[in-house]
């Protein structure tokens, strides 16, 4: 369950899911890294904080057309949009990697299929 202040419906028909992880985030506030729930979809990427019982709380939904990733150092990249962008930390190098690609790639695909339904 997805909840913020309002919920999230993640119900299109061209929406499928392709994976999940938990990276930290920084906390700008406290300065301490927290765990942060990323949500893979073909056309969106949900960052969200666990909430008690298996309960999450968005905190962001980054289109993917609109996004690009960053890489910055050994276990630390970023996920950049108009709207916002977050330096998530894997726990290791090759989650780092594997994540990357993973994002890389989607994306790409986000932004063909983007273009394929805009010519039709």
């Amino acid at each position: 369950l997805i909840m913020n202040q309002k919920q999230l419906d993640l119900v299109e028909a061209h929406r499928y899911y392709v994976g999940e992880t938990t990276m930290d985030v920084l906390n700008t506030i406290t300065k301490k890294q927290e765990p942060l729930r990323l949500i893979l979809f073909n056309d969106l990427l949900i960052a969200a904080t666990v909430q008690g019982n298996d309960v999450l709380k968005h905190t962001h939904v980054f289109q993917l057309v609109d996004t690009t990733v960053t890489d910055n150092d050994d276990v630390n990249f970023s996920i950049n949009s108009p709207a916002k962008s977050i330096t998530v930390f894997a726990l290791s190098q090759e989650k780092k990697q594997q994540w990357m690609k993973l994002l890389a790639n989607t994306i790409e695909s986000s932004k063909e299929n983007q273009k394929s339904r805009n010519l039709v």
